[in-house]
């Protein structure tokens, strides 16, 4: 696992040329916030804390928990 220091350094590295490309996975992502929370999942700092009422699938950001919520609760109804 990646260190917090590793993540500081590797997160100086996204720059205004590269905004969409996880240099960790490979993935790709259309807006710089996007990549940066995303980029918080390679580290134990940001591991998920929260959890879907209807499932408890994991989350490391509450805004996307809510909105799994959402559409978790309109598959059970």
């Amino acid at each position: 696992m990646l260190k917090f220091a590793d993540y500081k350094c590797s997160l100086e590295d996204i720059d205004d040329k590269n905004l969409t490309i996880c240099k960790k996975c490979l993935k790709t992502f259309k807006t710089k916030s996007k990549l940066i929370r995303h980029f918080n999942s390679h580290f134990n700092e940001f591991r998920p804390k929260f959890s879907c009422k209807f499932c408890s699938k994991l989350f490391t950001a509450n805004d996307m928990c809510l909105r799994h919520q959402v559409n978790c609760q309109n598959k059970i109804n």
